[in-house]
């Protein structure tokens, strides 16, 4: 027994003590987070601290950590070696968590859903409130990220997956609801107009409006009611739609066309020939009697066109 002893002291020897329990950072869990290992040999007993024992539990749960499970584990990675257990047959381990607040999940969910609406009049809302999510400490990072390309479900309702990234590792991810709700500026009516009458520019005021569930018609531009009579008694505080009026072509096709085109201050005047019929505000396609070009424009009266340059 003496020789036994001794002979365990000349050569090293790697002695692990198992506490009782332990709390441990990470999601995964490492024979130095378990047990304090001693012994002679300082590089050795930095690769034991390194060994994988494999997953930390999750939050609100724990793991039994015994002697025979590292004794395996260990006897296989370094078979030369001889090892000694002190203390507890057995350790608990408890994972240390964090809370992830629910305004961090929303703000990594805004990150990606505000762009997909950018330059557009919106109002974004969760469909149902966000919890608070406990999950392990990392041992260096935890992340809260909104993952791009994360499905959508439609116009008025959106999905958006944030992700728990630990130590670099996807932990968890959490799916919000968002409802959209989106406004547009629309001309109305401020005054009642007749059957029969004819509309003009001056009749309409911009009002912010929630857009309409139902793709349909959109409600005409001041600027497209020009010379068009109302098909129907109109109300005032309504948007016309193309339905509502008889509206007059003012530029048919081979017509001759008056062409402006508009670079910041400087207007250039040129003559071209309508390829398409069009009404007040169409697009429509023309070309240019001196290069024979096609060119598209926007109408702005009759037989008259402008294009607009940046």
């Amino acid at each position: 027994m003496m020789f036994a002893s001794l002979l365990l002291t000349l050569t090293g020897g790697v002695t692990l003590h198992l506490p009782e329990k332990v709390e441990c950072r990470g999601v995964s869990l490492k024979v130095g987070d378990v047990v304090r290992v001693s012994g002679e040999d300082a590089e050795l007993l930095e690769k034991i601290n390194e060994v994988d024992l494999g997953y930390m539990p999750a939050p609100s749960f724990s793991r039994l950590i015994d002697e025979a499970y590292l004794q395996t584990t260990l006897e296989q990675a370094f078979p030369e070696e001889t090892f000694t257990f002190k203390g507890n047959g057995k350790t608990r381990v408890y994972p240390k968590t964090q809370v992830i607040s629910p305004e961090q999940v929303e703000t990594a969910a805004r990150a990606i859903i505000e762009p997909r609406f950018e330059g557009q009049d919106v109002e974004l809302a969760l469909r149902t409130a966000l919890k608070g999510l406990e999950v392990p400490q990392g041992r260096e990072t935890t992340e809260v990220r909104g993952r791009k390309g994360s499905n959508t479900f439609g116009t008025q309702s959106q999905g958006v997956a944030v992700d728990i990234i630990i130590d670099g590792e996807l932990w968890r991810t959490q799916w919000t609801s968002w409802k959209v709700v989106t406004w547009q500026q629309v001309p109305v009516l401020t005054m009642p107009v007749e059957k029969g009458k004819t509309l003009t520019p001056a009749m309409f005021r911009i009002e912010r409006r929630r857009q309409a569930l139902t793709s349909g018609a959109a409600p005409l531009r001041p600027n497209e009611v020009i010379e068009a009579q109302a098909k129907r008694n109109l109300v005032p505080g309504e948007p016309v739609f193309p339905g509502d009026v008889e509206r007059n072509l003012v530029i048919a096709k081979g017509n001759r066309v008056s062409i402006e085109v508009i670079a910041g201050g400087v207007t250039a005047r040129s003559q071209a020939i309508a390829l398409e019929d069009a009404y007040m505000g169409d697009a429509v396609r023309v070309r240019m009697e001196t290069t024979n070009k096609e060119i598209v424009g926007s109408v702005v009266g009759r037989n008259r066109a402008e294009i607009r340059l940046r």
